[in-house]
């Protein structure tokens, strides 16, 4: 009988001396019964005089009740499970038996669990069982600690309940049903869900949940890993709002609209690069290089290393004017301005503008200073004609004057006559200047 039990088995007499071994002791000792039989217990194995062995028989000797414990020995370098009962000879007898790979799992389960406690993510594990709705749901049998700080329900509040308790009014009942289709195919899902706490405060989670099956079956539980997005999806909203009215301001605007992405050098423009400059709508998105190619080759270099320059330096702000070239080969005067953003570290990450054509203004403003211009030409010349028809009335009277006087004399008479037709002539000449520039006040 002592040889067929899985138990290693051995007896000790008064004197500590083996008196029988079964074949289960001899494998789990390694030693055989010839070696040990008639041998001193401390004498064959010394090391066993620290250990807890040599405490449990001499207590089960000088008590007489039996004793109980669990050990690590070495050699054979294995965890054993013992029990030592007094005998009636003062000796004791031993069974004993190899927990090492049951030591190995309780150990790992206790870490395990131990890990699992201190996780900021929700462990949430329940029945395969029931889904359907009518029937509340699964019935939650374990969460660790994070489920207390995220939710505030204590674990006794959820154990044997379903984790619909946590669901209230704006949780999405179409993605509810969409976890619940899934789990019922027996598939994993992923989902994000509005849920609340003890205290009725709505808070995103994302979860993903695995079904899981124990003693062979296809899946028996569904294990829940459970994460607060609650601060990821108020970023995610900001930027979503963010972009929206950028689009809006982007498509408001009368400007060329561009964003330029630094890391993937993807230049973004909006709809006004076609009506503005003739560039199809598939050029929604270019290179920089796309942008340098089409300045004016005098503006290039110029243009070029001042926004470099902007961006290595600490600039917030960049400013051009430049000509840029358009579809249909002609060149469009352009005022750039661009807005540089930083990261925390200072290095550009992206930069936002506008380009403003200002082809017609500049046009105008050439216009206007040419008419500047003339104008001041023509005031110059109308008083000068001014000026010069004074000088010319004084001559014309005088010349009348010797007309007269010189009657008697017809040599001298005929040259007064031909300052007179002169004087008449250039009188007609100025004017018509005044009627063109009419002298300023001034004059």
């Amino acid at each position: 009988m002592l040889e067929s039990i899985s138990d290693g088995f051995f007896t000790l007499d008064g004197h500590g001396c083996f008196t029988f071994l079964n074949g289960q002791a001899e494998a789990y000792l390694d030693r055989s019964r010839k070696d040990l039989i008639g041998r001193n217990v401390w004498d064959a194995f010394p090391e066993a005089r620290d250990k807890k062995f040599k405490v449990a028989v001499e207590a089960a000797v000088e008590s007489g009740q039996s004793q109980h414990f669990t050990d690590y020995l070495d050699p054979p370098g294995r965890w054993f499970q013992s029990a030592v009962h007094p005998a009636d000879n003062g000796g004791v007898t031993v069974y004993f038996r190899d927990v090492t790979s049951e030591r190995a799992a309780e150990t790992q389960l206790r870490l395990l669990e131990q890990a699992v406690s201190h996780l900021n993510d929700v462990v949430l594990i329940t029945e395969a069982g029931p889904i359907e709705e009518k029937f509340a749901g699964p019935r939650v049998v374990y969460v660790n600690d994070a489920f207390v700080r995220m939710t505030g329900y204590e674990k006794a509040d959820i154990i044997g309940r379903t984790p619909r308790i946590l669901q209230g009014p704006d949780t999405s009942q179409a993605e509810v049903d969409r976890i619940r289709d899934a789990l019922m195919r027996g598939e994993s899902v992923r989902a994000e869900l509005v849920n609340y706490t003890r205290l009725g405060d709505p808070f995103w989670v994302e979860m993903d949940i695995v079904p899981i099956g124990l003693d062979g079956d296809a899946h028996t539980h569904f294990v829940s890993v459970q994460r607060d997005i609650t601060g990821r999806r108020a970023a995610q909203e900001a930027m979503r709002l963010g972009e929206e009215r950028f689009q809006l301001m982007a498509r408001a605007t009368n400007d060329v609209v561009w964003d330029w992405d630094i890391e993937r050098d993807a230049l973004w423009w909006n709809s006004n690069l076609q009506a503005l400059f003739g560039y199809a709508p598939e050029l929604s998105q270019t290179p920089l290089s796309f942008w340098l190619h089409h300045l004016h080759p005098d503006d290039r270099e110029r243009v070029h290393a001042g926004f470099f320059a902007a961006l290595k330096g600490s600039d917030t702000i960049w400013r051009a004017e430049y000509r840029f070239q358009k579809a249909d080969g002609r060149y469009a005067a352009v005022a750039d301005r661009g807005f540089i953003i930083r990261d925390e570290a200072g290095r550009p990450t992206r930069a936002v503008g506008s380009m403003l054509d200002v082809t017609e203004r500049r046009e105008l403003e050439d216009n206007v200073r040419q008419s500047q211009k003339l104008e001041a030409v023509g005031q110059l010349t109308g008083g000068i004609a001014h000026d010069f028809n004074n000088l010319l009335t004084v001559i014309l009277n005088n010349a009348e004057g010797l007309e007269e006087a010189l009657s008697g004399e017809p040599a001298l008479k005929d040259l007064a006559s031909m300052t007179i037709q002169a004087a008449e002539r250039g009188a007609e000449l100025t004017s018509r200047c005044s009627r063109i520039w009419p002298p300023c006040p001034s004059w």
